[in-house]
């Protein structure tokens, strides 16, 4: 996190798809990938991580629904669909 932290985007991908190489279950791998995405305007990739890091730990979608690293993603509508399936 402290690369995401400084900025360094890159590096911060680089490490957490080292950890998915080794444990592609790990769901704050992939919560932090769709962090990420969404921090760097990549939609897609955002909610492919943030799908994964819910279907791993349901949690994760409470934890996205304040999270303001998401706040890129508020507008999109498959991104409010995923956090609050009850509404659809």
């Amino acid at each position: 996190m402290a690369c995401i932290n400084n900025g360094d985007f890159e590096e911060a991908r680089e490490q957490f798809e080292a950890i998915l190489e080794r444990d592609d279950t790990a769901d704050y791998v992939h919560y932090g990938l769709a962090m990420l995405h969404s921090m760097t305007n990549q939609a897609e990739g955002s909610l492919h991580h943030l799908q994964r890091a819910i279907e791993l730990n349901p949690h994760n979608r409470i934890l996205a629904r304040s999270d303001v690293d998401f706040r890129q993603m508020a507008d999109d509508p498959r991104f409010t669909e995923l956090l609050y399936p009850e509404a659809m």
